[in-house]
């Protein structure tokens, strides 16, 4: 009697754990996930109450654009890695960059940002691609829209050839345009040095095709027929193929040389340096024109 009411306990107790406890396949594939999620949310919290340190020895990154098209490399010989709750920062010493096979990076320091894919580089930064060079102070690499932001620039470009200054550089790779601002001062070694507030350089495949200059626009040079010429004026269009220069104002582009004083809406300056007024010319200055002039050149006259 004891004997069947035992099997009738347990067979009882097999039929509660079958059909109310028995753990599923489909179960456990929800415990590992929910496992998973602790783990992971216990790490994230750690990390934001103490973020993860690491230190290591000739490190060599290698990131690569969201559609995998461009790659870039990172070697340094020193680096630092913390990693907190959301992002990564890992400052590096000694650097030297490869983007793809377009331009050398070297730089005495840098931090790389992840998953924001944002490089800046400092101190003594020398920016290479065959023989055109960018020197500067700092240097910010958005490697996902490939927009490079330079301070302090100091750039050689050997087609042309041109120099150039400024106080910032902003060059976007995808659109082929070099944007500089504050103190620009263009040079062409022989030929003239030109000044403005703004400079927009269009490149093609490394070359210029286009520079054009907007803000108090002053041209000094001693080659236009051989003699010491000057020129003011609130834009200026320089095609390097063409070699001409056209300046235009909204009042007057002003030139002078020895022997020669024109006003005019535009002034052209061919090849074969040649000059041109068009528009409204006249070959000498009003008081307020000489004035303008004495103001913005005194520091060069």
């Amino acid at each position: 009697m004891f004997l069947r009411f035992f099997a009738l306990i347990t067979l009882t107790a097999i039929g509660v754990y079958w059909f109310h406890i028995h753990i599923s396949p489909k179960d456990v594939t929800h415990y590992e996930q929910l496992i998973q999620e602790s783990t992971e949310l216990r790490t994230k919290h750690a990390l934001a109450e103490k973020p993860a340190l690491q230190k290591r020895q000739n490190v060599q990154k290698d990131i690569w654009s969201q559609n995998e098209t461009r790659h870039f490399r990172i070697q340094s010989e020193q680096s630092e890695l913390t990693i907190a709750k959301t992002d990564a920062v890992e400052e590096l010493k000694n650097i030297h960059c490869h983007f793809k096979d377009d331009f050398i990076l070297s730089a005495d320091e840098g931090i790389y940002s992840f998953p924001s894919h944002q490089f800046t580089a400092q101190k003594n930064c020398h920016l290479l691609q065959n023989a055109n060079q960018i020197d500067g102070t700092l240097i910010h690499l958005d490697l996902n829209q490939e927009i490079v932001t330079y301070e302090n620039p100091k750039g050689f470009i050997a087609s042309g050839p041109l120099r150039f200054t400024a106080k910032k550089l902003v060059w976007h790779k995808k659109q082929g345009k070099l944007i500089l601002t504050d103190d620009v001062t263009i040079e062409q070694p022989g030929q003239f040095t030109l000044k403005s507030n703004l400079g927009t350089l269009t490149l093609n495949e490394y070359e210029p095709t286009l520079l054009v200059l907007e803000g108090e626009v002053k041209l000094l040079s001693t080659v236009i027929q051989d003699k010491i010429s000057n020129a003011l004026a609130d834009t200026l269009t320089y095609r390097p193929k063409e070699k001409s220069l056209l300046f235009s104002s909204a009042k007057k582009v002003l030139f002078w040389q020895d022997g020669l004083s024109l006003s005019a809406s535009e002034v052209l300056i061919r090849e074969d340096k040649t000059v041109e007024g068009h528009g409204d010319v006249h070959f000498s200055f009003n008081f307020e024109e000489q004035n303008y002039i004495d103001e913005l050149f005194k520091n060069y006259l």
